[in-house]
């Protein structure tokens, strides 16, 4: 099971690679735990890849189970995926996999 923590009021659900047949129960059990909106880790297809079977599967789950949040990592931003989330109403939030800080 995913171990739910408690940040700026907000649970983030952190869920292991694979095995998203048994997702869905987890996301159950969250919902069951809190009344709190909670969001999934979200990973975007990398490189050009037009499918990705595991961002397919985590997005399949998502919509079934009704998720509203979620935090999208990936080289940049996929615009059909952010364009699909949407259209179901889960938000995003962004985080860069190699964040950078400019100074002056």
């Amino acid at each position: 099971m995913g171990d739910i923590g408690n940040s700026w009021q907000q649970y983030q659900m952190q869920v292991e690679w694979g095995y998203w047949d048994q997702k869905p129960g987890e996301i159950r059990k969250v919902k069951a735990l809190t009344n709190k909106p909670f969001a999934v880790n979200y990973i975007f297809p990398m490189g050009e890849a037009s499918e990705d079977p595991f961002t397919n599967a985590v997005f399949d789950v998502l919509a079934k189970e009704n998720v509203k949040n979620v935090i999208a990592i990936g080289q940049n931003v996929v615009e059909r995926e952010l364009k699909r989330l949407k259209e179901h109403d889960i938000k995003v939030l962004y985080r860069d996999l190699s964040p950078t800080v400019l100074t002056h």
